[in-house]
């Protein structure tokens, strides 16, 4: 009876930490835990074994008594039965053990794979980065070549505009000049005519003069 109230106890506290493990298989504080209960429950197991197996020894007298020989008969298949317990719960114990390892590395691959999927990520939008810079400075580029091709543009139309003032005013002079030319040749033509026409006065004068003169010797003759 002492050993099976021990026992049981052990058994009910393994029944509850499949529990607690299912309620966070992720977490490594419980797994650390549970393998301290594990190893708890181990321990005593073995320690409830050597008391039964050398502590309560019977001795030889003892032994012949047909009520002794029960007793160490029903110690015998308790000792069995908790030997098959002890074994059982060994392999629960490695079963549980694998099965953590297993969610363990299964956890583990996750997060590595978590992570290389993150750098992946994290690498293709520094590449997104990357290009994305890379086309704004080609368009900041592009746009100061357009700049600068608006600028010379405009700097020819100044040019030509220029050009085309420069010689409209040479046109324009030149007019003026030949207005000025003609207007000083008909002035000349003017002037000569006016000359012209005094010198035939002049004659005229002359010619009236030597009439006059004629008629008055005529007459004084």
């Amino acid at each position: 009876m002492m050993v099976s109230r021990p026992l049981s106890a052990v058994i009910a506290l393994l029944s509850m930490a499949p529990v607690s493990e299912a309620q966070s298989l992720y977490d490594p504080q419980n797994c650390y835990v549970l393998d301290g209960l594990l190893m708890l429950y181990g321990i005593v197991i073995t320690a409830f074994f050597v008391h039964a197996r050398f502590v309560k020894k019977r001795s030889k007298e003892d032994v012949e008594s047909p009520y002794q020989v029960r007793i160490t008969s029903d110690e015998q298949s308790t000792l069995k039965i908790l030997m098959l317990k002890i074994l059982m719960l060994k392999i629960l114990m490695f079963k549980i053990l694998m099965l953590k390892i297993l969610m363990f590395k299964i956890l583990m691959l996750k997060i590595l794979m978590l992570k290389i999927l993150m750098f992946k990520i994290l690498m293709l939008k520094i590449l997104m980065l990357k290009i994305l810079m890379f086309k704004i400075l080609m368009l900041k580029i592009l746009m100061f070549k357009i700049l600068m091709l608006k600028i010379l543009m405009f700097k020819i139309l100044m040019l030509k505009i220029l050009m085309f003032k420069i010689l409209m005013l040479k046109i324009l002079m030149f007019k003026i000049l030949m207005l000025k030319i003609l207007m000083l040749k008909i002035l000349m033509f003017k002037i000569l005519m006016l000359k012209i026409l005094m010198f035939k006065i002049l004659m005229l004068k002359i010619l009236i003069s030597k009439i006059l003169m004629l008629k008055l010797f005529k007459n004084i003759s």
